[in-house]
């Protein structure tokens, strides 16, 4: 049965071609879809709460290098926005989100998911998420007397309607305006409390599927968000921005070259799992996989390991969590 297995796992690369833009369950990314004019609710809403819907529950494999960089980021004074590049379901925003959960980051951490915006590329649609889903977490880190004020601006923020009468041209502008200035007078509240250990100095904007941004069809508002991100990373009360693009993006960083200056923005990449690293996480799929289906649980000897190695788990252009998804639907097959 082993053996067969591992066969029927050669040929996955070329049995099972597909857009990994719908990576199955067995993904390390997991989204969770939501109304695009879900109303946020300011009263229990927090920033842990965002990012835990944004993530499924099972912990991040490994990727202690990657934490340790991305820890030593957010610590550091914010000086250039960071472009987070790499393959599809590798864990970008799975590393990001699982560190940002720590209760240290609790309503300071803005996550927008632009795969969320219902309609397509366009900026009236984000500004809406970004108001409905990122921004009311942000309330709950201010002292009262500023977390009325907030609380009361954004209420009044999120009834969208009141734009309705303006041109479209006009409207995504407008929407843009109100939720960019306030996160910009968000960020002046909050340098404003005194410095504790409990909480960062700085707080973190994360962008998930940003490359989907430089294809809004109006370069008014495409400027508005670029002019926004560069005030965020350069006046006193700044923040620390993760823009988080999907794989094959090489031309979103030449997007980001042509708008941003070299010292406004750099690029990190999340690769695959090490050879090591990547042979337990098969070798612990597996046992799992086979406890599941009552039959005995499978032993990955060297030359197993070396023939699963050569494949595709490990090239740029897929990822090893998306091939043993496809390992998983041959062995449910067999065993049937």
């Amino acid at each position: 049965m082993r053996r067969v297995l591992l066969m029927q796992f050669e040929l996955l690369p070329t049995v099972f071609k597909r857009d990994m833009s719908d990576a199955p369950a067995g993904a390390l990314l997991h989204r969770v879809a939501g109304a695009r004019h879900a109303p946020a609710d300011i009263s229990d809403t927090t920033s842990t709460e965002v990012l835990r819907q944004a993530t499924s529950a099972s912990p991040l494999f490994d990727r202690v290098f990657e934490r340790s960089r991305l820890d030593d980021l957010l610590r550091s004074t914010p000086q250039r926005i960071t472009v987070m590049l790499g393959p599809r379901s590798c864990g970008k925003i799975k590393l990001v989100v699982e560190h940002l959960k720590q209760e240290k980051y609790r309503n300071c951490a803005c996550y927008v998911d632009c795969r969320r915006v219902v309609g397509g590329y366009n900026a009236e649609a984000f500004a809406e998420i970004f108001a409905a889903q990122a921004l009311p977490p942000l309330v709950h880190g201010l002292p009262k007397h500023e977390l009325q004020r907030f609380a009361a601006r954004l209420s009044a923020m999120q009834d969208m309607s009141k734009f309705d009468a303006k041109p479209p041209a006009v409207e995504g502008a407008a929407k843009l305006a109100s939720v960019f200035g306030f996160y910009l007078e968000f960020l002046e509240a909050w340098q404003r409390l005194p410095l504790s250990l409990d909480r960062p100095k700085w707080p973190v904007l994360v962008i998930d599927a940003a490359d989907m941004i430089a294809r809004w069809k109006d370069e008014s508002e495409v400027q508005q968000l670029i002019n926004f991100l560069a005030t965020v990373m350069t006046r006193d009360s700044r923040a620390h921005v993760l823009l988080m693009a999907s794989a094959h993006s090489g031309w979103f960083q030449t997007w980001m070259g042509e708008n941003f200056r070299c010292s406004l923005w750099r690029s990190e990449v999340v690769g695959n799992f090490s050879e090591d690293v990547a042979r337990a996480f098969l070798e612990r799929r597996l046992a799992i996989e086979t406890q599941s289906c009552d039959v005995p649980p499978a032993v990955l000897s060297d030359d197993d390991w070396k023939r699963v190695y050569n494949v595709s788990a490990l090239t740029f252009s897929s990822s090893l969590s998306c091939t043993l998804s496809d390992l998983c639907m041959v062995m449910t097959l067999l065993l049937q």
